[in-house]
């Protein structure tokens, strides 16, 4: 069940929210447990951070010997109106794809304890805060920006008695993941697949976070506009086992089950095969491409 309100007077609140910033609060109840998940919209959760990604990547690039600043400028245009549309699409609501994530835990009794866990591009928190609830040493990350939400989240629906279990850290994939151990069984990701300039950045911190073994689950909803279909079917299938485990038909939402390919055994099957095969019991043989939405 879920209920929404956008307030600004109901939840933890402190002066360095902008006057601007506009808080909605929802509902949730997952695995037992009743979520108060707040996500504050302003000046300072904005899309600020991605266009200075972009600024950064055109500074990088290489001319174009074919090309022209101006083409440059058209095509990091166009990335920015993906992440805008992105942000617009699931802002006031945690993200679709993290409930996905959330439910999946609910229908699989999956529990964390023991286990340590990292959540990359968290947002509001929620798919970290229940595994936390679930019994994980987690690590919930996400851009500097982001963290204050996070914290709000967390300070409402984490328990004192489980705070230790709890870390809330900032990281930027391709850049400063590796001050972070490697050492993780699970990497929860929900939502972030959705600009093809941060894919790079993002396999990259993928690749770090399973080279001992960790076992990503990876909740997406596909688009073309935004080239994630070839992203999963294609970019991830090189590197990993990926085994379709959850799907929502209706919103064009997969649930996928990672883990590193074990290159020692890796003729044993052909890569274009391998993602058809890896599927769960209940699920199915079930194909990755589907009937997209823009």
């Amino acid at each position: 069940m879920q209920s929404s309100e956008p307030s600004r007077n109901d939840a933890p609140y402190d002066e360095s929210y902008s006057p601007s910033c506009y808080i909605t609060h929802n509902n949730f109840e997952f695995c037992g447990y009743n979520l108060k998940i707040a996500q504050i919209l302003g000046a300072n959760l904005g899309v600020s951070a991605y266009v200075w990604d972009a600024r950064v990547n055109i500074s990088r690039q290489s001319p174009d010997p074919g090309g022209s600043a101006w083409d440059i400028f058209r095509a990091y245009a166009f990335e920015y109106e993906q992440f805008r549309f992105h942000a617009l699409s699931s802002s006031g609501v945690a993200s679709t794809r993290g409930l996905a994530l959330c439910r999946y835990f609910e229908k699989k009794n999956i529990n964390f304890s023991g286990k340590k866990v990292i959540e990359l591009g968290s947002g509001t928190g929620i798919v970290g805060i229940l595994a936390t609830l679930l019994g994980g040493d987690v690590t919930i990350t996400d851009k500097p920006e982001v963290l204050k939400q996070i914290e709000t989240n967390a300070q409402v629906n984490v328990p004192s008695a489980c705070r230790h279990r709890l870390q809330i850290r900032p990281l930027t994939w391709g850049e400063d993941h590796t001050n972070f151990p490697a050492d993780y069984d699970f990497v929860l990701g929900s939502d972030i697949v959705y600009s093809s300039v941060t894919y790079p950045a993002l396999m990259e911190t993928f690749r770090y976070f399973t080279s001992q073994g960790a076992t990503i689950y990876l909740s997406s909803e596909l688009r073309k506009r935004n080239g994630s279909p070839s992203f999963h079917d294609e970019s991830l299938p090189q590197y990993f086992n990926c085994q379709i485990v959850d799907r929502l038909e209706n919103k064009h939402i997969i649930l996928y089950k990672m883990t590193k390919i074990d290159k020692s055994s890796e003729h044993d099957l052909p890569s274009n095969d391998r993602n058809l095969l890896l599927t769960e019991p209940d699920i199915g043989a079930q194909p990755t491409s589907l009937s997209l939405s823009n």
